[in-house]
């Protein structure tokens, strides 16, 4: 009897990463940033190591819009400076921080605040990346630059990237 639950529990874990791993190829999302929502949110560097729930609940995190309340909760901790910033890594830190100032600009001079959704947006548009933890450094310096351009379209003064 335990053989076969033994089985089954392989057979079920095989479709966990089946589909965790089909969803990853769907986001366009790179190994890197997979790694670092692996280590991010449950501590181990490959799914192999999860347990069955983990991995129903990475799944879920990876599937979507719909949002949990401990993803919210997780979120809001990660961010406390921004309600919107998103989560990143320390090498592209920098990158989302002039996107955010960026965006602070613009929504200066426009009189509104410019939400993440903008950059998110752009991202989208760019590079069909559903987040911006997932764009690679490249595409985050695409978002910059779309928005350094509509800095100078518009006639803003913005420093140069690096500044």
């Amino acid at each position: 009897m335990a053989a076969v639950n033994n089985s089954e529990q392989k057979d079920q874990r095989r479709k966990f990463y089946a589909a965790i791993h089909a969803t990853i190829h769907d986001l366009g999302m790179d190994d890197e940033n997979y790694r670092d929502i692996l280590h991010l949110r449950y501590k181990v560097n490959s799914s192999t190591k999860l347990h069955i729930t983990q991995l129903r609940d990475l799944l879920t995190y990876l599937k979507g819009p719909a949002e949990t309340k401990q993803r919210e909760d997780a979120r809001a901790r990660a961010r406390a400076t921004r309600p919107d910033k998103p989560v990143t890594t320390a090498m592209r830190k920098e990158m989302i921080n002039k996107i955010e100032a960026l965006l602070a600009e613009k929504g200066k001079a426009e009189n509104t605040p410019i939400p993440w959704n903008y950059a998110k947006a752009i991202l989208k548009k760019q590079s069909k990346v559903e987040r911006l933890e997932w764009a690679t450094p490249d595409q985050l310096r695409g978002v910059i630059s779309a928005l350094y351009r509509d800095a100078v379209r518009k006639g803003r003064k913005t420093a140069a990237y690096g500044q």
